[in-house]
């Protein structure tokens, strides 16, 4: 059912961002139009890493600019 699949969905959007996060990495652009659902897999991917980076790195230690999608900003 769609409840079902929605908190499915939810999980699978929460586990991938932890791992992420584990492996110190900011996406920094999440919004709708970048989490994707891979039906066959009942998972989600996230898409447009073009703004992300490595937390811990030089680039993230000089981070003192806005970055992603206005009015999606995490930063």
């Amino acid at each position: 059912n769609c409840f079902t699949l929605c908190l499915q969905a939810h999980a699978s959007y929460l586990k991938t961002v932890a791992e992420m996060h584990r492996r110190h990495i900011a996406h920094l652009d999440l919004k709708w139009a970048n989490i994707l659902w891979d039906p066959a897999a009942q998972s989600i991917v996230l898409a447009d890493f073009d703004v992300a980076m490595i937390l811990g790195s030089e680039s993230a230690s000089a981070f003192n600019y806005q970055v992603g999608t206005e009015g999606n900003r995490l930063l």
